[in-house]
């Protein structure tokens, strides 16, 4: 039987291997003659990084200026690209403008920070228009952005709050993405893959909305931190504009009291409590709880419920040996020191002293009948790791004239001093003076 002989294509490539050593090799890559079709992801990624760049150069309000032009540009020079696309291959699927997200989220951010909540709006109301579907990013940064503006008085509510009727439809938009996250993900809780999205009504969308709106919900699955940071977002741009019973109403929507009898029933799927339970949301919460200004005794309540509730998740966390984040640190040791002092004179020194007794090892020497509780053994304390945590920690206590707990608290940051992060008290000036001041105070009380 006659072999066939190969075509004549494969004979010339492979004499071209030949010549090209006389050893047959396969790390030689052949081009293909065909042009190559243009990149929308490089288009983006270049425009994005352009209005980066006027962030950093231009005054917000310019930067603005000029970053709305720039997008608008980049959105007919993504239209032709797209023709380009269209017209090299037919076959081409799945061509949306959701990559231009990131873009858009910036401008939106620089609105913000300028001071223009109005012209941020716009831009959002267009992103939506051109079919860029907004992602948790969005309104974190929008959110976040407002939260700084109104903070550093670039945005005065006295002169001008029509732009507030605006947030609550943004929050729509992130209770949105937050069922949706929340319908796609599967039933076991440690995968995270979006299933096929349907609209309210069941019906299958156009396979580009579908596409896009899939994409959105992949991205925030991959990265569901975002819709965390936004809601945490949200509550302090509440408490910034003074609507503390709208903020609490949202925290126990997301972070509902699992005490036995006190959970509230959600009606809407949400994403898994853990995730926001975490040591910064509540430090932002305590924060800004504690900066709002409404009655000191609804402040005292609320601030007295969040942290049984904050104290409920460390103690589920001590039971399980988990890998988790930890829910205190050292910033928030130093917020709830703060905050628990604006509760009644008794309550807030028992509660302090039982926090940094339990969490940061304080052994109160010089203080009898100080209540300390247990701590699993794998727990490392927590370190006064700033000289602004000592000092509040300090001075907490010489407000109260409690010289005895000054005392316990400088001599264990001493003890400690030489700990990964710890911070030496012989070289703070001012917590010197406390505890001199603490000693002489004590002398005094034995003679």
């Amino acid at each position: 039987m006659q072999r066939e002989s190969p075509p004549d294509s494969v004979v010339n490539f492979r004499n071209m291997q030949r010549r090209r050593g006389g050893k047959f090799r396969k790390d030689i890559r052949v081009e293909s003659k065909k042009p190559r079709l243009p990149s929308l992801r490089d288009h983006w990624y270049q425009l994005s990084h352009d209005v980066d760049n006027l962030a950093k150069s231009k005054s917000p309000q310019d930067a603005y200026h000029e970053a709305a032009m720039l997008l608008e540009t980049g959105m007919d020079e993504w239209h032709k690209l797209v023709r380009q696309i269209k017209a090299q291959d037919p076959s081409a699927q799945h061509i949306h403008p959701q990559l231009a997200a990131a873009a858009w989220n910036q401008v939106i951010f620089l609105a913000a920070r300028a001071g223009m909540p109005s012209a941020a709006w716009r831009t959002y109301c267009e992103m939506k228009r051109q079919h860029v579907r907004p992602t948790a990013r969005t309104y974190s940064g929008y959110f976040s952005s407002l939260v700084s503006a109104i903070r550093t008085k670039k945005i005065l509510l006295n002169s001008s709050s029509a732009w507030t009727e605006h947030i609550p439809k943004m929050f729509q938009g992130l209770e949105s993405i937050h069922i949706q996250a929340a319908q796609s993900q599967p039933a076991n809780e440690m995968s995270w893959h979006a299933r096929d999205v349907e609209d309210a009504t069941g019906a299958k969308l156009r396979p580009a909305v579908s596409a896009s709106k899939q994409r959105v919900i992949h991205d925030t699955l991959k990265d569901v931190h975002a819709v965390v940071v936004a809601y945490s977002s949200y509550i302090s741009l509440l408490f910034a504009l003074q609507q503390h019973a709208e903020a609490l109403k949202v925290w126990d929507q997301i972070c509902p009291d699992m005490y036995p009898g006190r959970s509230a029933q959600n009606t809407q799927p949400r994403l898994p409590r853990h995730l926001f339970a975490t040591a910064k949301t509540y430090t932002a919460i305590m924060r800004d709880l504690a900066c709002c200004r409404m009655p000191i005794k609804s402040k005292q309540d609320a601030i007295r419920n969040i942290w049984d509730r904050w104290q409920f998740d460390l103690l589920t966390a001590s039971r399980t040996q988990s890998d988790a984040t930890p829910l205190l640190d050292a910033t928030a040791i130093k917020t709830l020191v703060w905050a628990l002092s604006l509760r009644p004179s008794a309550d807030a020194v028992k509660n302090v002293n039982a926090l940094l007794g339990t969490y940061c090892g304080v052994v109160f020497h010089h203080t009898p009948r100080v209540i300390r509780y247990s701590v699993p053994s794998t727990w490392q304390p927590i370190r006064f790791s700033s000289s602004a945590m000592l000092l509040d920690i300090l001075a907490f206590y010489d407000h109260r004239q409690l010289y005895t707990q000054v005392l316990d608290c400088y001599e264990h940051a001493e003890q400690t001093k030489n700990q990964v992060n710890a911070v030496d008290p012989s070289r703070i000036p001012e917590a010197n003076q406390l505890y001199q001041k603490a000693l002489k105070a004590c002398n005094v009380a034995k003679q």
